[in-house]
């Protein structure tokens, strides 16, 4: 059976305007200064770092009533991108809420792009062709340092087609058809995206006939365990688990168990960056008996909330955002709206199938959120209509439409 991890991280940035808002940026400006990539630091102030935003991020999700899944490297890729065109308070919270400066991912993202049999990982940006300057200090950024191609386009079902098919293309087939139709329209004015794919045999398979049903905690239905004998033992404050290399020694599957008596979420509010690089680190030759259920499920979660808990509001509020670095739209300022993500992982005897999604997605300010005792008028079906004279409250035209086309 053919493994793949698959997570394709697409961040859309779309702008507009609205009275109580700053005007549209002034397209004549010239971008902030470009990125400047800063020298290499220790491996591990990166690891931590990354472990860091990683367990960050996954404690903003409801882990005690789900499982869930999510790919902090595609996250820091997309994001990453982003950040390039990011200025003022907007970087330096993303920057603090990634845990790396923009310059900083620009330095190690060649790394990681650099194609293996077990891991690929692509990126592509898509802007707005009318309206919209986008400035090239920052396409060179992105395509110097995250080998990210840019296209002009309309904004219409062709440019939704074109990204499907980057992202079917690089997640190994798993997701053919990210964006539904009419999720992509006029009012974007860039999209961002990444996509990575894993695929890897575990080095040692699990052998099906050693396989038990049994129960798990807190679950009503018997699990199905794979058993095996392995040779790297964790074991730390709290919690003991193993490691399982997949082929080749490069990649590994991590299992952490807190200790009998200790809830996960008691387990993961304690754990830091630190700590869990030292576990990892801390690894020692034993004996493992090993049991680890097979699993298959999916996951959703917007993580807009969690990115702005985490840090970095700013991106999100388009009063505030600044993408100056990125460039400018007539409609005025870009901001971010949501963060959508979606996974599937599939662990069985032979390896791991997996597949994921996460889409960024800003709104134009003009399209806003309206309070919650707002009326909603949505002219999306026949309506009257009148020209009043106001003065004397006479109607100087009326009509009806049934079909604006």
């Amino acid at each position: 059976m053919k493994r793949i991890l698959a997570l394709m991280l697409l961040c859309t940035l779309l702008c507009g305007c609205a009275n109580s808002r700053p005007q549209a940026a002034d397209t004549t400006a010239p971008p902030l200064a470009p990125i400047v990539v800063e020298p290499d630091t220790p491996a591990h102030d990166d690891r931590t770092a990354a472990a860091q935003f990683a367990l960050d991020l996954l404690r903003q999700q409801k882990f005690s009533e789900q499982n869930t899944i999510l790919s902090p490297l595609s996250v820091l890729a997309a994001l990453g991108m982003t950040a390039n065109g990011a200025g003022g308070n907007t970087l330096r919270q993303m920057e603090e809420t990634l845990g790396f400066t923009a310059s900083r991912l620009c330095a190690i993202m060649p790394g990681l792009l650099t194609e293996n049999e077990q891991l690929h990982m692509a990126n592509g940006i898509w802007y707005r062709n009318a309206g919209m300057t986008v400035y090239p200090e920052f396409l060179d950024a992105c395509a110097n340092y995250y080998n990210a191609a840019a296209t002009p386009t309309p904004m219409d079902e062709t440019t939704r087609k074109a990204i499907n098919a980057f992202i079917e293309e690089h997640t190994h087939g798993m997701i053919p058809d990210m964006m539904p139709e009419n999720s992509i329209d006029a009012h974007i004015v860039m999209l961002l995206v990444n996509a990575l794919a894993f695929d890897a045999d575990w080095a040692t398979a699990f052998e099906s006939f050693r396989n038990e049903k049994a129960g798990f905690a807190g679950s009503d239905t018997p699990a199905t365990y794979m058993q095996s004998t392995e040779r790297l033992y964790l074991s730390g404050r709290d919690a003991v688990g193993f490691i399982k290399p997949y082929a080749g020694g490069r990649y590994a599957f991590a299992a952490i168990l807190p200790d009998e008596g200790i809830a996960l979420a008691d387990y993961l509010a304690a754990l830091d960056g630190a700590a869990l690089i030292d576990l990892l680190d801390g690894v020692s030759d034993a004996t493992v008996i090993a049991r680890l259920p097979k699993f298959s499920y999916d996951y959703d979660a917007d993580l807009a909330d969690s990115l702005s808990a985490m840090g970095m509001p700013d991106a999100f509020d388009g009063g505030v955002a600044d993408f100056s670095r990125l460039g400018s739209a007539v409609e005025g300022n870009i901001f971010i709206e949501k963060v959508l993500h979606r996974a599937h992982i599939d662990v069985g005897e032979e390896g791991t199938e997996a597949a994921a999604a996460t889409v960024v997605v800003a709104v134009p300010e003009t399209v806003w959120m309206p309070p919650k005792d707002a009326k909603l008028v949505y002219l999306t079906r026949p309506f009257l209509y009148m020209i009043i004279d106001c003065e004397n409250h006479l109607p100087v035209f009326i009509g009806t439409i049934v079909d604006p086309s």
